[in-house]
């Protein structure tokens, strides 16, 4: 993974919230590959003894669908 939203995920180890993710630099457009019509995103690292082992990420189609006000995000931890 060398760009993208599950690049920034396991650089900066910490969750990401994308509400409006088509006017995000870090959702990639894969249209080209697959029906990618993402309008938020919300994507957390999954840590094992310290390590990104890997990336969660959901995505809706509305923007603004996923938002702080109805996840409690500061009181997830990354899963471990």
């Amino acid at each position: 993974m060398r760009e993208g939203l599950g690049r920034w995920v396991i650089e900066q180890r910490e969750m990401a919230l994308l509400s409006d993710a088509r006017n995000d630099p870090r959702w990639l457009d894969l249209t080209a590959l697959t029906p990618d019509n993402a309008g938020s995103a919300l994507a957390v690292p999954i840590i094992d003894h310290e390590r990104v082992v890997g990336v969660l990420t959901l995505s809706h189609h509305e923007p603004h669908h996923f938002h702080h006000s109805t996840l409690s995000l500061s009181a997830l931890p990354p899963i471990r």
